[in-house]
């Protein structure tokens, strides 16, 4: 089960719920066997994920998520406890959406399953690693 923390700087609502959020979590968490965990995702707009994306990767420009990984890496049927954080700019991938022509949902969730993965430590830096992930996602997508 992942207990997520859920934060919304957004002054309109979100695509996606708290409560649907959680059920991605629970089925990401549940395909890849971990049996407890906490994760925190955040909403939040333009400005801020520029500030954040400057600070934390010294990139100065908007991006659609940012991930912070714990120190400490799962262990696929080991009790955890925090995996990490998820930033999400809805605004951006509102943008990105339409320019893709999915829905904003099916992109939102995209990219949290996505940055989930990254919490527990999938990467696509090398094409090997970038198939191995994909290939999670796409299990995860068809799922929900």
């Amino acid at each position: 089960m992942v207990e997520l923390e859920y934060t919304s700087f957004l002054k309109t609502p979100s695509p996606i719920s708290k409560k649907r959020f959680e059920k991605i979590a629970q089925l990401v968490a549940q395909q890849q066997k971990i049996r407890q965990a906490t994760a925190s995702v955040v909403l939040v707009g333009e400005r801020r994920m520029r500030r954040l994306n400057c600070i934390y990767r010294n990139k100065d420009y908007v991006t659609n998520v940012l991930s912070f990984a714990s120190e400490d890496m799962p262990i696929p049927g080991e009790d955890l406890h925090d995996l990490g954080d998820i930033i999400l700019c809805v605004p951006k991938i509102k943008k990105e959406a339409r320019v893709k022509g999915v829905s904003v949902r099916d992109e939102m969730e995209y990219l949290f399953v996505h940055s989930f993965l990254h919490l527990l430590g999938y990467d696509h830096i090398s094409d090997r690693d970038f198939k191995k992930m994909k290939t999670v996602e796409d299990s995860i997508m068809k799922k929900i």
